[in-house]
């Protein structure tokens, strides 16, 4: 449920939150829906102009119907539970821009199949292996004791209420693709989803709010992964503001489109936004599973059907191998986006001062046509020879206009800056 604009205030926008979030049991049980709008509490949250018209707002709407979850530190929203009807009393004060809601999230694996996925031949990664890269993974935790992921977690940040690990699978899974692909990178798990794989868009800001927080004084992560899709597309929720400032601090974001499909449009937030790679699934036949979403916002297509990677030890989700206890196949469109996180790390390796935007071009260029429609295939399905031809990259290609200027400035003073000026409005 998003209650943008600012709030949609008709009793079928409060219907579908009870029919997502209650029992059927106890959907089919309610006999009115009007009076539990002031009884019935949802969580959602506030955005205000600035932080000072948030504190202000807090501190004058302190009620015992009304609990305060979380305030964030980047962006001026807080999260809030209140009954439904409270939340469009107060959608008419200036202050607040928005009203969202906090709905789940989720990860996007499908059932085991039957077939086993080849691993990349690594010879063909020539020199680049990720080293000195650091990716960051939005999931359910890294089981650190699984011989493919040995010395790969650098560090780890929890929201979940679990502790530390992988007590789903899902994040194992993943962090094993993107070793298999950069196996010197460094992987930060973030951990959000419980063991049941339940999370939602809180506990996704919360993390992200905590890896711009904590790392002031630290070397940030250069590409988050998200193992994940919100239901809802927008692409002006508050995940995608967070992008936002995740790419002013040179943060890449690779987002699956979702295992909505095959529909076309049934993506999830974040997918088809600029500020994100967004990856969607082709099978060992170049062609979309039903699973993978599908729109024209899409960038690229990477394998993510019937793939073989690490299982956790305390997994729920899959079966190991009857020869390989260690490994489990699985298919998603969270597969895929790990795997193009793996090819952006190669990339940064090449040349550590591209920028987010300049990491997307750059894998885009290297996409075969796949033949198929726009929104069936975006670029296409980047070639890993063609990632590792690009290390041969000159740096001055990252340098901006400005930071030519202040180069010149340092050598040769106002005539060469003039010199410069007119190269460029001439060219």
């Amino acid at each position: 449920m998003a209650l943008n604009s600012k709030f949609k205030s008709s009793f079928e926008e409060f219907e579908i939150y009870l029919y997502k979030t209650l029992s059927n049991e106890d959907f089919d049980n309610l006999t009115n829906i009007k009076n539990l709008k002031t009884s019935v509490k949802i969580a959602a949250f506030l955005e205000f102009i600035n932080f000072e018209t948030r504190n202000d707002f807090i501190n004058s709407n302190q009620d015992d119907e009304i609990r305060y979850m979380k305030e964030f530190s980047q962006i001026p929203i807080v999260l809030i539970e209140a009954p439904y009807g409270w939340f469009e009393m107060i959608s008419n004060i200036e202050s607040i821009i928005s009203i969202h809601g906090n709905h789940q999230v989720y990860l996007c694996l499908e059932s085991e199949s039957n077939n086993i996925e080849a691993k990349e031949n690594q010879s063909q990664l020539s020199k680049l292996t990720g080293k000195d890269v650091t990716v960051g993974l939005i999931d359910s935790g890294i089981d650190q004791s699984h011989p493919d992921l040995s010395n790969k977690i650098i560090k780890i940040y929890n929201v979940s209420n679990e502790p530390n690990g992988d007590f789903n699978g899902h994040g194992t899974f993943l962090a094993g693709v993107i070793a298999g692909i950069s196996p010197e990178a460094g992987i930060i798990d973030i951990k959000i989803f419980n063991k049941e794989g339940k999370a939602t868009v809180a506990k996704i800001l919360e993390a992200l709010d905590l890896v711009l927080l904590s790392n002031i004084n630290e070397k940030f992560p250069d590409i988050i992964v998200f193992g994940c899709a919100d239901w809802l597309f927008d692409k002006n929720s508050l995940i995608a503001r967070y992008c936002e400032f995740l790419n002013q601090y040179n943060i890449a974001i690779v987002t699956p489109t979702g295992n909505f499909g095959p529909d076309f449009g049934n993506i999830g937030s974040l997918a088809g936004n600029s500020n994100v790679l967004t990856i969607g699934t082709i099978n060992n036949e170049n062609k979309v599973p039903f699973f993978s979403g599908r729109f024209k916002g899409i960038d690229l297509f990477l394998l993510g059907k019937d793939v073989t990677s690490a299982i956790s030890s305390e997994h729920v989700i899959g079966t190991p191998l009857n020869h390989d206890s260690k490994h489990i196949i699985l298919s998603g469109t969270s597969i895929s986006a790990a795997t193009a996180g793996g090819m952006l790390a190669l990339l940064k390796e090449s040349n550590p001062n591209l920028t987010p935007l300049q990491l997307y071009k750059l894998i885009k260029s290297t996409a075969k046509n796949l033949s198929l429609s726009d929104s069936s295939q975006g670029k296409g399905e980047p070639q890993i020879k063609k990632i590792t031809q690009k290390k041969q990259l000159k740096k001055i290609s990252t340098y901006s206009f400005s930071s030519i200027i202040k180069i010149a400035s340092l050598i040769s003073g106002s005539i060469f800056i003039l010199f410069v000026i007119l190269f460029y409005t001439i060219g």
